[in-house]
């Protein structure tokens, strides 16, 4: 198997082999090997005024190209896109000195060519690829980390919330057997029985005026006059001290008091 993969090396060429670069360092490793020109900052930074600047112009009305330039970030890619979908438009027909009569084409173009000048291309792509992997990736990584929180907490919460709602469904169901009601329409049927009170409190009137009611009254009152007759003729003088006569009570107020 080496000596297979041996060959395999061997008859690959070397722009084809994978390179063993830091992300960090993959812009030193291009300029240190002249694949960037040492002024490639500046030359990025004018492109990426140019870009800046079309995009302050009016714009072109093709859905597919304002679609590409409402994106969030309008790099290298994204003018090629641009770029492609006019020349399908038919927008890419030149004059007699070669240069494209359409204004959209002619900037867009001429982006494309300041951008591929010297690589600025893999520059920019280099240095996205510094900031997604330096910040991008562990922001979402963070983000990830507190939606992974607030879901174990949610789901508690679910599990609490459940166990409350199954509680309050049973307590229902027990109140509504104590009422004598299903519970399946509450409301409506809390309203018959409100309706029913009506009768209920007549026979209770009716109950309470009843002749059974009355004697049964009639001997309460006279137990308790009884009683308290008996408890006002107890000897007072039984716990001692001059004035137990004068604190004694008259046996007659029990009826008064029973009455």
């Amino acid at each position: 198997w080496q000596g297979t993969r041996e060959m395999q090396v061997a008859g690959q060429g070397t722009d084809e082999l994978p390179l063993d670069v830091h992300y960090e360092q993959a812009v030193d490793w291009l300029r240190d090997r002249g694949k960037l020109g040492k002024q490639w900052q500046k030359s990025l930074r004018n492109v990426r005024a140019r870009v800046e600047k079309a995009l302050a112009e009016p714009r072109c009305e093709l859905p597919e190209v304002a679609a590409i330039l409402r994106s969030e970030t309008v790099d290298h890619a994204a003018c090629r896109a641009v770029v492609a979908r006019l020349k399908e438009a038919g927008l890419d027909r030149t004059n007699m000195i070669g240069q494209y009569s359409d204004p959209h084409m002619r900037k867009w173009a001429a982006i494309v060519s300041l951008y591929e000048r010297d690589n600025l291309p893999v520059a920019e792509l280099a240095a996205q690829l510094v900031h997604v992997a330096n910040y991008e990736i562990p922001a979402v990584h963070k983000e990830m980390a507190r939606t992974e929180a607030s879901l174990q907490d949610a789901r508690k919460k679910t599990a609490e919330y459940e166990r409350l709602a199954a509680l309050a469904r049973d307590k229902h169901a027990a109140e509504c057997k104590a009422l004598g009601i299903s519970g399946a329409q509450t409301r409506a049927e809390l309203q018959l029985l409100a309706a029913e009170l009506p009768a209920l409190f007549a026979r209770a009137s009716a109950l309470c005026a009843s002749p059974e009611v009355g004697e049964a009254a009639a001997l309460y009152r006279e137990w308790a006059a009884f009683a308290l007759r008996r408890m006002l003729e107890a000897p007072v003088a039984a716990k001692g001290g001059k004035g137990a006569k004068e604190n004694a009570r008259d046996p007659a107020d029990a009826d008064k008091i029973a009455a």
